[in-house]
């Protein structure tokens, strides 16, 4: 199934024109759409990124874009992803696009994940589809009425078949790879972990976002590449970028610390959600009133 014409996908960036992983992952998965880089008037590299992706690149205005964008601070640094994902709706409209797609410029690959019939063991292979996937994930955007729908992380198989959404086609959470619709835009909040901030947020208002648990983009390892957001997770840690989302959500998200098991031994500082908090729940529609 060949991708929609009126799709693309915004792959967001900032320094890193000479190390764009995502743009080669996206060949290797067959995808046959259109993509764009997308970089502010404050990346020092706009020059190479012109040199190398000619007229794929489309450059914002970052200073404007802060303007309407809230990143929970009065810091005034720029360097996070957030001004980027929130200018990408105009940007989509500007391209004549009905639905995009944002990704981040450091991922390696994306897999399909399923487990056997005797559910003992979890098995992934590369995806070579992409084309048919996004058309999948446009699909369920469409039919659920979501916000937005996103990909599984390398991070939510953790366990393999013991894994808390293994039985789960979706989950409700949405981060990193947000298929969207222009015309039904969204505000990210916060300069750091604006996407826990947002789906959750969202969750509050009644809205619905997902992830697609069988298909998943695997990235790099956090603060292996520099520029992106590098910097700021090496200034600040994942402290301060986790209490980002419990200031917008304190009654749904606290501070809390990743088991050391699943973690290649080491404790992390990370979110955890109180989803009884969090979002209106999705009833069975056999319960409806005829």
């Amino acid at each position: 199934m060949n991708i929609r014409d009126d799709f693309a996908i915004l792959i967001l960036t900032h320094g890193r024109a000479n190390n764009m992983l995502t743009v080669n992952m996206l060949e290797r998965c067959g995808y046959t759409g259109k993509y764009y880089i997308v970089i502010d008037n404050e990346d020092n590299q706009e020059d190479e990124y012109r040199k190398i992706y000619k007229d794929k690149v489309i450059q914002f205005d970052k200073k404007e874009v802060t303007q309407w964008t809230d990143a929970g601070d009065n810091i005034d640094n720029r360097t996070a992803i957030l001004w980027a994902r929130n200018v990408s709706f105009e940007i989509a409209k500007q391209l004549g696009l009905k639905y995009f797609m944002m990704l981040d410029d450091d991922y390696n690959q994306i897999q399909l994940k399923y487990i056997d019939k005797s559910a003992e063991h979890l098995y992934s292979r590369k995806c070579k589809i992409l084309d048919y996937a996004i058309n999948a994930g446009i699909s369920f955007l469409e039919k659920s009425n979501a916000l937005s729908v996103a990909f599984a992380q390398g991070g939510d198989w953790i366990g393999g078949v013991g894994n808390t959404y293994i039985k789960m086609l979706v989950s409700r959470k949405c981060m990193n790879s947000f298929i969207c619709r222009t015309h039904n835009p969204f505000k990210f909040t916060g300069r750091m972990n604006e996407d826990v901030s947002t789906y959750v947020r969202m969750g509050n208002l009644g809205n619905k976002m997902f992830t697609i648990m069988p298909i998943c983009v695997i990235s790099s390892l956090t603060q292996s590449l520099g520029g992106g957001m590098t910097e700021e997770y090496k200034s600040s840690g994942t402290y301060v970028k986790t209490f980002y989302s419990v200031m917008y959500c304190p009654a749904s998200i606290k501070i809390s610390i990743l088991d050391g098991h699943n973690c290649g031994g080491f404790y992390r500082i990370h979110h955890n959600i109180f989803w009884n908090n969090a979002v209106a729940k999705i009833i069975n529609e056999k319960y409806k009133k005829i």
